[in-house]
């Protein structure tokens, strides 16, 4: 028969007469291997017995088995190798071969994995796609909009190297997160038990180690997109969770950090140059894109309390925000965090010392399923400014504002 169970080969062997020679090797068994007998000798292999058992036994019947005996071992010896082979070099192979990443398809198994791990006991765990646009250059400007922020000449074309990312990617990661490569241009990072928080900390360090392979420290590194997506915030499946984290990725091509110049400015003055003028939302599908501010303090104050709640849903948040008399931001955040947490962080910052801040209203949120800033000018009871669901904006701002109060926040 061409397939069939154990059993039904073993009735099929003692039917024909046939010499049945396991091919097993301690407690590994690859089948059975099946023998026509030579007419007028028995075997010594007790599988099969001959119908007439008084035959003479031939003086080669020894050497002949002894030989299959060795024929087997060594059939069953390449099996276990090409099998064993299949498994390591075959469409499941561990690594990339042109750089030290993993590949897609080990990478999509253990993921699966962590999923059934995570639904099972309750953990949490962060996906993150990072794509390399080719010959990204600096962002076009508008004349009617944000053309005199250029304080520099634009940056040179992107010249990112896919494997040279890599190797900084991986110096950024943890020693149990798995970095795969999926194309050319395109990775993905997987944080087994990371919350959103942790997965932001790592997303800082990897921006950090590109930026500072270009010589470039304090600057975004042009052409490099990353976005999070963290089970169960965002996805039960990694289907889900991959695309959330893609269109999270094309996103920040749409933030408003990529026009600011990221000198030694004051405080005072990137406000001055993110408030004087919001650029209007690309669209809906622009979810990192800044809106314009325009409310009165008491809305104001109400909008950032609704972010504030929602993000105390998540879990753990990490806030900034500034603060002073009278009816603030600041304010409102203390009130609202009167019962501390011990998951939650909260800077409410005075920076009206700094020069260019007395009118100033910020607020910095990052959360588990993502972040949000807010900043704008207390103009005669109206707030007016931008806010954005940008965790670039998000960080470059909380950075700054703990710098003019002389409060190191990350790191």
């Amino acid at each position: 028969p061409a397939y069939g169970s154990e059993a039904d080969i073993l009735d099929f062997a003692r039917r024909e007469q046939l010499i049945v020679v396991p091919l097993a090797l301690r407690r590994l068994s690859a089948g059975h291997l099946l023998l026509q007998k030579e007419p007028g000798r028995s075997s010594a292999f007790p599988s099969v017995r001959r119908p007439d058992s008084s035959v003479s036994t031939s003086r080669r019947a020894p050497l002949l088995d002894g030989l299959v005996k060795l024929l087997a071992t060594q059939a069953t010896t390449a099996l276990a190798l090409l099998g064993e082979r299949e498994r390591s070099t075959g469409g499941a192979a561990m690594k990339d071969p042109a750089s030290s990443a993993y590949s897609f398809a080990y990478y999509v198994d253990v993921a699966g994995r962590e999923i059934d791990k995570a639904k099972r006991h309750g953990r949490r765990f962060t996906i993150a796609t990072i794509v390399i646009e080719p010959d990204a250059t600096a962002a076009p400007e508008r004349p009617d909009d944000l053309s005199y922020w250029r304080a520099t000449p634009p940056p040179p074309a992107n010249g990112l190297n896919a494997g040279q990312v890599a190797e900084h990617l991986l110096r950024a990661v943890r020693d149990t997160d798995i970095l795969a490569r999926v194309d050319e241009n395109e990775f993905h990072l997987l944080m087994p038990e990371t919350a959103g928080l942790e997965a932001h900390a790592c997303h800082r360090r990897m921006l950090s180690r590109v930026a500072g392979s270009e010589k470039r420290a304090g600057y975004l590194p042009k052409g490099l997109l990353v976005g999070l997506a963290t089970f169960p915030h965002d996805g039960q499946g990694l289907a889900q969770l991959l695309r959330i984290a893609r269109r999270r990725a094309e996103a920040t091509k749409s933030s408003i950090l990529h026009r600011v110049p990221q000198d030694r400015r004051s405080i005072g003055e990137i406000f001055s140059l993110l408030v004087r003028e919001a650029p209007s939302a690309e669209g809906p599908s622009a979810i990192s894109a800044p809106r314009a501010l325009d409310l009165s303090v008491t809305d104001t104050v109400l909008l950032a309390t609704s972010v504030i709640r929602n993000a105390l849903r998540g879990g753990a948040v990490l806030i900034l925000v500034a603060h002073h008399d009278g009816l603030s931001l600041g304010a409102q955040v203390k009130a609202l965090l009167a019962s501390p947490r011990d998951d939650v962080v909260v800077h409410a910052l005075d920076l009206r010392s700094a020069p260019g801040c007395d009118d100033i209203e910020a607020l910095c949120v990052l959360a588990e399923h993502g972040a949000y800033a807010l900043v704008g000018r207390n103009q005669g009871g109206f707030v007016k400014g931008i806010h954005a669901a940008d965790p670039l904006l998000a960080d470059f701002l909380a950075e700054r504002l703990g710098r003019a109060a002389g409060l190191r926040v990350f790191g």
